[in-house]
C-alpha cells in the first residue's frame, strides 16, 4: 500500500506527499513512469542536512489524480502553488528530475522570487531539449515513445500490459548501468494502479497540444531562469543525450552549472544517491556560488 505522508490542498486539487525531515523547504519533483519514492535516499539525505523534503505525487498521478496538465505552464504554477501552502512567504528549493525539470523550470520562471535554488536531473532545459531534439537522429530514437504516446488508448494499454513490462524496459534502456531492480517499483505500479496511464502518458500529448499555446503563461517555457541552478546529467543517460546539456546555458539570466556524472544514466539520483545528493546540499547551502560549465565528474 502506498506510504501517503501528507495532503496539501491547492485551488481544487488536493496532492498526496511524501515527506522527509523538518526545517527550510525542499520541493522534489518526479518524473516518468516514476513517483515519490524515487527521492527516498535523497529525501533523507537532505532531511539530516536540516532540511524538509517534500516530494508530491505530480498532476495526474494517483493518489493526487486530476488528470494530465493542460499545458506546460500549469506544472509551473502547480510548484508555486505548493510552495505557497507548504512555506508561505519565505522562497522554497526545487529539485526536479524530468518532466520535475520542466515543472521547475516553469515555476522559476514565472515567479522567480518564490524559489531560492533550482537543481534540474537528467533533462536539460526544456526549451533546449525540444529545440534539439528534431535536430539531433540519435535523440530522435532514443524519445520513439514521445511519438507512441500521442496514439490514444493504445499507449495506455501497451504501457500497462504485462505487469507494467514497458515501464521495467525503459528504465533499463534509460538507466543501462542501474543493475539492482528499481527500488521502489510497487509504489510506481500502484501509482498508475490508481490515476490510470491516461494522466501520466497525457505529458507527452501537452508539448504538441495546441490547446496549450492558448495559455498566456507557456511563454514561460523559452525563460529566461532568473534562480542559480545546478543541472545534473548521466553520461549513459538512454533517454536524453548528454551532449543535449551543451548550450542550455542561453536560457539562464543567472548563475548554471551544468555537469555530466560520469557511471550513470537518466535516473542518475537512484545510481549515483550519494554524489547527487552531496551536490545538492552543497549547492543549495552556498550563499556565493559563482557561475560555472564544470567538466565532466569521474
Amino acid at each position: 500500500m502506498l506510504q501517503v505522508d501528507g495532503w496539501v490542498d491547492v485551488e481544487d486539487l488536493s496532492f498526496a506527499y511524501r515527506e522527509w525531515g523538518k526545517g527550510p523547504l525542499v520541493l522534489l519533483l518526479h518524473g516518468f513512469p516514476d513517483s515519490p519514492g524515487t527521492f527516498h535516499v535523497l529525501g533523507q539525505s537532505l532531511a539530516l542536512a536540516g532540511f524538509r523534503a517534500v516530494a508530491p505525487w505530480l498532476r495526474g498521478y494517483g493518489p493526487t489524480f486530476s488528470g494530465a496538465p493542460t499545458s506546460l505552464a500549469q506544472l509551473g504554477r502547480d510548484v508555486l502553488d505548493l510552495a505557497d501552502a507548504l512555506q508561505l512567504g519565505e522562497p522554497v528549493h526545487v529539485v526536479g528530475h524530468d518532466w520535475g525539470v520542466v515543472a521547475g523550470c516553469m515555476a522559476a520562471t514565472l515567479r522567480p522570487e518564490r524559489i531560492r535554488r533550482l537543481a534540474l536531473l537528467g533533462l536539460p532545459h526544456p526549451a533546449h531539449f525540444l529545440t534539439r531534439v528534431f535536430a539531433d537522429q540519435q535523440q530522435l530514437r532514443r524519445s520513439w515513445y514521445m511519438w507512441f504516446f500521442q496514439l490514444p488508448e493504445l499507449s495506455e494499454s501497451v504501457l500497462c500490459a504485462e505487469d507494467y513490462a514497458l515501464i521495467d524496459r525503459l528504465w533499463s534502456d534509460w538507466s543501462p548501468d542501474l543493475t539492482t531492480p528499481i527500488p521502489h517499483r510497487a509504489e510506481i505500479t500502484e501509482t498508475f494502479d490508481l490515476g490510470g496511464a491516461e494522466g501520466p502518458i497525457g505529458y507527452y500529448r501537452t508539448v504538441f497540444s495546441g490547446g496549450a499555446k492558448r495559455d498566456p503563461d507557456e511563454r514561460a517555457l523559452y525563460g529566461p531562469v532568473c534562480v542559480p541552478t545546478l543541472s545534473l546529467i548521466g553520461a549513459n543517460d538512454g533517454c536524453v543525450g548528454a551532449s543535449l546539456a551543451e548550450g542550455q546555458e542561453q536560457y539562464w539570466e543567472w548563475s548554471l552549472t551544468s555537469r555530466i556524472v560520469e557511471g550513470c544514466g537518466h535516473f542518475l539520483h537512484l545510481e549515483r544517491p550519494r554524489y547527487v545528493a552531496n551536490s545538492i546540499i552543497e549547492f543549495i547551502c552556498d550563499p556565493q556560488r559563482p557561475s560555472a560549465l564544470s567538466p565532466p565528474v569521474p
